[in-house]
């Protein structure tokens, strides 16, 4: 709750409590991932709780990388960061940034492969979570992996279709 004071004939103390956004409930609770391919990641959920009591915790408030590739990546919130996903398919899966140590979450099956080559049509969470506890993603992380994402960034094309891609 929020205070606020006003002043009417005398000192009168008010306290008003602020609404808080309600996530979709769809967003909200364990968000299972599996490890992809050949890897061996320490980290197979997410855990959206953010009415959470002392004896849960909730990694909504995490801050993380947004990536949609052909666009920029956007540092947000990883509530926000589900609810885009949310809108574009689901979150699913998880694996490692490319050339890089931190983490990736994204949808199975936005995954296109062509010749033994893998690409991710569509968005990613990248993150940071050593020994399986998410932290908040650095400044210096996320340029360095926009960059990364932005070098490794393709376009797919089939007939008059083009599709942009993170090649994996």
């Amino acid at each position: 709750m929020n205070n606020l004071t006003v002043n009417i004939n005398g000192d009168v103390h008010i306290t008003v409590p602020i609404q808080k956004k309600q996530p979709p409930s769809a967003v909200v609770g364990v968000v299972e991932l599996e490890c992809d391919r050949n890897t061996e990641i320490n980290f197979d959920f997410f855990n959206i709780d953010p009415d959470f009591d002392e004896d849960a915790y909730d990694d909504s408030e995490f801050y993380v990388l947004y990536a949609v590739p052909g666009e920029a990546a956007v540092t947000m919130k990883l509530i926000d960061a589900l609810e885009r996903m949310q809108s574009r398919g689901h979150c699913d899966r998880v694996g490692i940034v490319p050339t890089h140590d931190l983490l990736m979450a994204y949808d199975s099956e936005a995954i296109y492969t062509e010749s033994g080559e893998r690409y991710l049509t569509g968005p990613a969470i990248v993150f940071f979570a050593p020994y399986k506890t998410l932290f908040h993603i650095t400044a210096d992380d996320a340029h360095t992996v926009s960059r990364i994402l932005d070098e490794r960034t393709v376009f797919l094309k089939n007939g008059d279709a083009c599709v942009s891609a993170y090649i994996l």
